[in-house]
């Protein structure tokens, strides 16, 4: 182990003993089944899409995501069902008893097929979109609303009726429950949609840790893999300024924040990761704010 690697080992020792216990604890968020805004959409797509995000989701290891067992439990309790039929009011209410950060409520908005025809084939096209509101436990504000669509292309020499053949898909895909639906053409435009959707989440849900070594132009943070950071990843150092107070309520509405260097992780270890300084404005000091916003996951090969 060299020199300066001793020194930012015994460096984050100390800090995470006498600060934080450990790494900044990720985010937990809740998504509902979604709603249905589009004529003709089996029902069952609803928490077949609204499960492949937080399938999507959970292997991004970015956010602690409720189990959809632990959700129905609650909606089930409190009588709201699991038709997606929710509104902000009611979604944070949902949010404050599963206890999470966040909560995304959504809808499908298209699910349906185009055809064309070119001499001897025919080319069918599933496509699926989808809306979501990504909306704060705590203030009942929607932060962000985004929208992602997806298709699926398939072709067939002509005499075959391809928007019929898609149609009996979709159906016997997501009546059938989750696992026939994986299995339909619109579920390959379902995980584009998906897939696209998990982008914008991480680039729009913030996560926030501490810097808690700095050793000339590499900072050690208490972000970590399991944060959905990967060696290569940008992300922001923050400074935070004073608390911005309600003069009348008393409550805290948030704080002001300054962007003060952008740093590329190096290195990833259980409890801390090692990064390089690509710039900044001024001196990064230990106890700076390490920003998630805005992160880019690195596309699979295979992806």
């Amino acid at each position: 182990m060299s020199f300066l690697r001793t020194i930012f080992v015994l460096t984050g020792l100390f800090v995470i003993l006498c600060g934080n216990a450990s790494a900044s604890e990720r985010m937990r968020i809740a998504i509902m089944p979604f709603e249905i805004g589009a004529s003709g959409v089996p029902s069952d797509a609803a928490v077949g899409l609204a499960d492949m995000l937080v399938t999507a989701l959970v292997k991004t290891r970015a956010y602690d995501i409720v189990e959809r067992e632990q959700l129905q439990k609650i909606l089930s309790e409190q009588k709201f069902g699991m038709s997606g039929l929710v509104d902000p009011s009611t979604a944070v209410q949902i949010g404050k008893m599963l206890g999470v950060k966040k909560i995304i409520i959504g809808k499908i908005t298209q699910m349906g097929v185009t055809q064309s025809e070119m001499i001897f084939i025919k080319v069918a096209t599933a496509k699926v979109s989808i809306d979501i509101r990504i909306i704060d436990v705590e203030t009942g504000i929607i932060e962000s609303a985004e929208t992602a669509t997806g298709d699926e292309t398939l072709t067939r020499i002509s005499g075959d009726n391809l928007a019929s053949l898609l149609q009996k898909e979709q159906l016997r895909g997501v009546q059938a429950g989750v696992s026939s639906f994986d299995q339909s053409v619109f579920a390959n435009a379902s995980r584009k949609a998906v897939d696209s959707m998990v982008d914008k989440i991480m680039e729009n849900v913030e996560q926030l840790g501490y810097v808690i070594a700095v050793e000339g132009a590499v900072i050690m943070i208490d972000l970590t893999k399991s944060h959905g950071l990967e060696v290569g990843t940008r992300i922001q150092v923050v400074r935070m300024g004073k608390s911005i107070i309600h003069p009348i309520t008393k409550k805290v509405l948030g704080a002001g924040k300054e962007t003060v260097g952008n740093i590329e992780i190096t290195e990833l270890e259980p409890e801390w990761s090692k990064a390089k300084l690509l710039d900044a404005k001024g001196e990064i000091r230990v106890g700076d704010r390490v920003s998630t916003k805005g992160i880019k996951r690195k596309k699979k090969e295979d992806e």
